[in-house]
């Protein structure tokens, strides 16, 4: 049976003719080989018309000192409004896409204007290497809003011809004549450093002008930003386009504008810190006077120089006590003058970090702090109706209100705490019957001075 089954195989092999296939598509000889013809020639002028596409990238650590998290500031103590750390790359993601930060960068490029040389077989863009500028002598305002497409022809070494078919305008000028086209005043130059003589041989320009939003958004769309790394830091910045030197220029003054950006942002919390002390020194300078005063009356009424010269084992005793007396009030102090600052100040605006280590209050507002910045970021690409924008300023009216809820929870708290230290303290006055009222009156006021 084998043997069989063997034999049977082989003869099915053998049924399979190589050269009758062979000679079966080599009937159509003529239509194979046209086949391989056109499909060479159009490889060959694919290659040869087609601009070819370069891929730039470029990447960037992102340092993050704000470790804080919400979770732990909410009187409930639930769960946390918003990851910082997720919510905190993605900020940054976003703000490296925002379109008045790429508006800015287009700007300052000029890439808004854009230069192109006809050749033999395709029309390349000439980045830095145009042998003609256009320089505008019209306000930004209105030439980054603008939409333009001139042929410069030169037709010797002091003068050229300008075309604009959409106007229908075509005229001689001089090197360095001023134009005014449409509302629009500029001069044409050759390139400075061009050899002598070399303005007259150069061949047609296409100077084409776009306004500077429809530059940012193309580059915004093309823009692509990944998170790469163990930790998710890294930003990886890749932008696909004709020329690599235009992509490097812009990659790198975004990243630098970006920097620009976020030590602008630091400035204000620091300016707003600032400011936040300084007025609080003025009102302060004047309660420190009116306590300096009563220290005085004191003194005067009671007929003494200095309680403390007589009472050196009492300091001793009650220095720990003092010391979280004095902090407590300290902080009560400070949650007063942010309760006053957050009924104050307009909505959204940064709040200053005084360092309120209670309740969790430095956490709420570095939180608030991060939600203002990130609702200003999608502000310059849009508009209060944003669905973005809706949500996070009803997070920061939540965030507002928790920490209203959070000052009132943790100054019950202190003054709780500051109850029993109080009473601690007054159970060990009773000891010193040598210094029945004149210590404690006398602390109670050097207490306020220190404060204040």
């Amino acid at each position: 049976m084998e043997e069989l089954n063997d034999f049977t195989e082989e003869k099915e092999e053998s049924n399979f003719d190589l050269k009758a296939e062979l000679y079966k598509y080599l009937a159509y000889w003529k239509w194979i080989l046209l086949g391989f013809i056109i499909g060479g020639v159009l490889a060959y002028l694919y290659n040869r018309y087609t601009i070819p596409q370069y891929s730039t990238e470029a990447t960037m650590i992102i340092v993050d000192d704000e470790k804080q998290n919400a979770m732990n500031a909410t009187p409930s103590g639930g769960g946390a409004i918003f990851s910082l750390e997720d919510d905190g790359i993605q900020n940054h993601i976003e703000k490296l896409k925002s379109k008045k930060l790429v508006e800015s960068v287009v700007d300052e490029l000029g890439h808004n204007v854009s230069y192109f040389i006809e050749g033999n077989i395709i029309t390349v863009e000439a980045y830095q290497s145009s042998p003609v500028l256009i320089e505008f002598i019209t306000s930004d305002s209105i030439v980054n809003t603008s939409s333009r497409d001139f042929v410069v022809t030169p037709t010797s070494e002091t003068s050229f011809r300008l075309e604009d078919e959409s106007l229908e305008y075509n005229a001689d000028h001089k090197i360095g004549e001023v134009i005014e086209l449409e509302g629009l005043k500029f001069v044409i130059l050759p390139k400075s450093g061009e050899e002598q003589g070399s303005f007259g041989k150069t061949s047609s320009v296409n100077i084409v002008l776009e306004p500077v939003g429809d530059v940012a958004a193309e580059y915004i769309s093309r823009l692509q930003i990944t998170q790469k790394g163990q930790a998710k830091d890294i930003l990886s910045l890749s932008l696909i386009q004709n020329t690599p030197e235009k992509s490097q220029d812009f990659l790198s003054k975004l990243m630098e504008r970006f920097n620009e950006e976020g030590v602008k942002n630091n400035q204000e919390v620091a300016e707003n810190t600032t400011k936040f002390i300084q007025d609080r020194l003025e009102m302060i300078t004047t309660e420190l006077d009116s306590v300096e005063v009563n220290i005085a009356d004191f003194k005067r009424d009671n007929r003494i120089m200095d309680i403390g010269s007589g009472a050196s084992e009492f300091q001793s005793k009650f220095s720990a006590a003092e010391q979280e007396i004095f902090n407590l009030e300290t902080q009560l102090e400070l949650l007063k003058s942010v309760e006053e600052l957050l009924r104050s100040q307009g909505e959204y605006e940064l709040l200053p970090d005084v360092g309120i280590s209670e309740g969790g209050i430095s956490g709420l507002v570095n939180s608030y702090n991060s939600l203002v910045v990130e609702r200003n970021i999608y502000l310059e690409g849009g508009t209060e109706k944003n669905p973005v924008v809706k949500t996070l300023s009803e997070q920061l009216n939540g965030l507002r209100n928790n920490l209203f809820e959070n000052i009132q929870s943790t100054r019950s708290s202190l003054n709780i705490q500051l109850r029993e230290l109080s009473k601690r303290e007054n159970v060990a006055q009773g000891q010193f019957s040598a210094f029945p009222g004149l210590e404690k009156g006398m602390r109670n006021i050097e207490r306020q001075q220190q404060i204040k």
